[in-house]
């Protein structure tokens, strides 16, 4: 937290908050507007989680919120945030063990 305030002051504060304020609603409006396709993408990755482990969809929407950050900050592969937040569900407890069985196979 200090870091980003660091970061913030530095970053000449009142220009910052004169060009949000200039951008007006219609970047609230395009946050808000992105949760949507966050939300499909939480859910898709949600459903490929199977277990007692699997977690909430809002802490899937947390994990795609992290990993477009994280790939935001390092955009040349776009590829760490798929590291963070598959760390991240390492340590929650999430299994990876794959279910290689169809659909078909699973009620013989």
């Amino acid at each position: 937290m200090i870091f980003a305030l660091v970061i913030l002051w530095g970053s000449h504060p009142e220009e910052v908050l004169l060009l949000l304020r200039d951008a007006g609603s219609g970047l609230l409006l395009a946050g808000f507007a992105h949760i949507l396709p966050m939300l499909a993408n939480a859910r898709d990755w949600q459903t490929l989680i199977r277990g007692a482990n699997r977690p909430t969809l809002l802490s899937m929407l947390k994990l795609v919120r992290i990993r477009e950050s994280v790939n935001c900050m390092l955009p040349v592969a776009r590829i760490g945030g798929e590291h963070v937040s598959f760390q991240i569900l390492r340590r929650s407890g999430v299994s990876f063990t794959a279910d290689m069985r169809s659909r078909s196979d699973a009620g013989a």
